[in-house]
């Protein structure tokens, strides 16, 4: 018989069971599964974490997991185990996307944007527009853009069941865009799979495994076909609504536009006393200085950039710019704005177009190669000597970019069959790269002509590194390389003096502004003998038309490396000009430069506190260079 003692005893110990599991019960959170195929699960735990669940097979899981991961590699990490859980962010974007339509199968897209319908919530776990931002756009505080069907903000408090929110088009990733050639609807997406909170088959969606680079507009209308096979994404950080905006701007006379812009709809045209002009509705929270001139225009000097927020302020009639509401109408003069965002009927934007068109053409006819065999990478790290480039505490330009271009450098020539050319030497390092967080300045680079030139002028140093180039070039069509598997690319660290501003910005020559092919005068075996060059207009749209098509391969490479490398945060990351106070000009080392293929990469922005704590991290300098490789083996394979 038992004692009173431990009768008491063990209803306790029943009773804490009972309390913990309670706990534990309560405290887990809702979990919504979804078969995506065999042996492949989609999970969303309390409506914020996301992951794939993979419970491989006996023997090799390289083939599942390959098709699954950002970074197909990366099965090696998982072969001692029976089942895996890889987190959204490791996840490559076709599997991304798969898992989000699959979990929220109300959800939808079309030339508006992302339309999801919340499905979780409760004291236990409830979505976040945090999470769905982050799925959807890459970035969490992209949040803010997120509005109700009704076009009105989020209310404050949690989300509640049934909630329809809205992400503007043009905030979302590439492969978070309506899918292009399904033959669906122009403005549907295809159906998104069936999700319930049981295990349920669900077919897969049909979209592109690797993307093709692409332009920056939404899907075309029915009445605007679209002639390629995908639309190139435009950039990610885009900020701004995609909506149409049937209503004609009215200027304070009453003159009305007339004309609207086929540039993703983001601009009407109109024209007032003044002449000319483009006009912008600002979104909630933007300003003239990033949401206008620095998406729009071409201009990058901090105070040329203030001089046109001006000129904007005083054409738009603005008399306070700290209190300018969401909808407020900003005309931009016309011949401020760079190419792609004029009116169809401006010559610039038409040759613009000619060139972009001239791209698509020539993707298919790009040398294809395996292993880079047979390209010549020419690597240019920009600065040196005594002219350190931009440079913030012990960051300095020319520091950073030489330990990304031996980088770079290190993993051609190890992985690769391509043949690699730098233009500069820093003496004390050779070509080692360096693990360091701090820089200190130092001036013993040299370019690498004959004889070799210590960096002790600028410009001088500027122009024989493009002759370094072309003699390259020159030699190697000698030696039987075809031109179009030369590269150059140059690598630079931006300083836009708006914090606000961060990413990578890709630039390439405009055709308009090629022509003569300068040589500098010296004595040195690269400019002796020089041949005269001239770029002819069909020649010199060849040549910005590669160049572009290298561009977008480089975008693509960053913003599909995990976790994705940010690319211009403001306007298209793709450029062809930049404009000072003289008018617009192509940097010399891309427009006295016979390699057609040649891209100068401005790596991130140094005023940038994100961006500067990137730069000085060797670990992202290294994925920084993995993802230049990534671009070159995509463009040629």
């Amino acid at each position: 018989m038992s004692s009173p003692f431990a009768v008491t005893t063990c209803r306790l110990w029943f009773c804490v069971l009972c309390a913990v599991c309670a706990v534990r019960a309560a405290a887990d959170p809702p979990e919504t599964r979804v078969e995506l195929e065999p042996y492949v699960t989609a999970v969303l735990q309390g409506g914020v974490k996301l992951y794939v669940e993979c419970a491989l097979p006996s023997g090799d899981g390289r083939e599942i997991l390959g098709r699954l991961m950002a970074n197909s590699g990366d099965w090696r990490f998982f072969l001692d185990r029976s089942m895996v859980r890889i987190p959204y962010s490791r996840l490559n974007p076709a599997t991304q996307r798969r898992a989000l339509q699959a979990l929220f199968s109300q959800d939808s897209v079309d030339v508006r944007g992302w339309r999801h319908v919340v499905t979780v919530d409760g004291p236990d776990g409830a979505e976040s527009p945090f999470a769905l931002a982050e799925w959807l756009t890459g970035r969490g505080t992209h949040a803010s853009q997120f509005r109700l069907e009704n076009g009105s903000g989020l209310p404050e408090g949690p989300l509640r069941k049934g909630m329809v929110l809205i992400m503007p088009y043009a905030f979302l990733l590439p492969h978070m865009r309506p899918v292009a050639g399904s033959g669906d609807s122009p403005q549907v997406s295809a159906p998104v799979p069936q999700a319930s909170h049981d295990v349920a088959s669900v077919p897969l969606n049909d979209v592109k495994q690797n993307e093709s680079e692409s332009e920056g507009s939404p899907p075309a209308t029915a009445d605007k076909p679209n002639s390629s096979a995908e639309p190139p994404p435009p950039p990610v950080e885009e900020a701004v609504s995609t909506e149409p905006d049937t209503t004609a701007p009215q200027s304070a006379g009453g003159e009305s536009s007339g004309l609207s812009s086929s540039s993703g709809n983001l601009l009407t045209y109109g024209q007032d006393k003044k002449g000319r002009y483009a006009e912008y509705r600002l979104q909630s929270g933007e300003s003239l200085y990033t949401a206008v001139v620095i998406r729009f225009t071409d201009i990058r000097e901090h105070k040329e950039i203030l001089k046109a927020c001006d000129e904007i302020m005083r054409r738009s009639g603005i008399r306070d710019i700290n209190r300018m509401p969401a909808g407020q109408r900003v005309r931009i003069p016309l011949d401020m704005l760079s190419a792609e965002y004029l009116p169809e009927d401006a010559p610039q934007r038409q040759e613009f177009e000619e060139v972009r068109q001239k791209a698509r053409a020539l993707r298919g006819k790009t040398p294809r190669t395996r292993n880079l065999k047979g390209v010549v990478v020419v690597i240019d790290p920009g600065h040196g000597g005594v002219d350190p480039g931009t440079k913030w505490g012990d960051l300095y330009e020319d520091e950073v970019v030489y330990d990304m271009a031996c980088r770079l450098k290190e993993i051609l020539e190890t992985r690769s069959a391509a043949k690699t050319y730098m233009t500069m030497l820093d003496e004390s390092q050779q070509y080692v790269p360096v693990s360091s967080r701090k820089f200190s300045h130092d001036s013993d680079e040299y370019v690498l002509v004959t004889p070799k030139y210590h960096n002790t002028d600028k410009d001088k140093s500027v122009q024989l590194r493009s002759a370094r180039a072309n003699y390259i070039y020159r030699q190697e069509l000698k030696a039987g390389t075809p031109a179009e598997k030369m590269v150059f690319v140059s690598i630079h660290v931006d300083s836009i003096q708006n914090p606000q501003v961060r990413g990578t910005t890709v630039y390439v020559p405009a055709a308009r502004l090629l022509g003569a092919v300068r040589t500098p005068s010296g004595s040195f075996k690269e400019l002796k003998d020089v041949p005269a060059a001239h770029f002819s207009r069909d020649q010199a749209q060849t040549h910005e038309a590669m160049s572009r098509n290298l561009a977008e391969q480089i975008v693509l490479a960053l913003r599909k490396s995990a976790p994705p490398i940010a690319t211009l945060s403001h306007g298209d990351p793709v450029r062809n000009t930049i404009r000072n106070e003289k008018g617009n000009f192509v940097p010399w080392v891309l427009k006295h430069n016979l390699i057609p293929n040649r891209v100068l990469v401005e790596t991130a922005n140094i005023q940038n506190a994100v961006d500067r704590s990137l730069l000085s991290d060797p670990v992202w300098r290294q994925r920084y260079a993995e993802a230049l490789y990534t671009a070159l083996c995509r463009y040629f394979e």
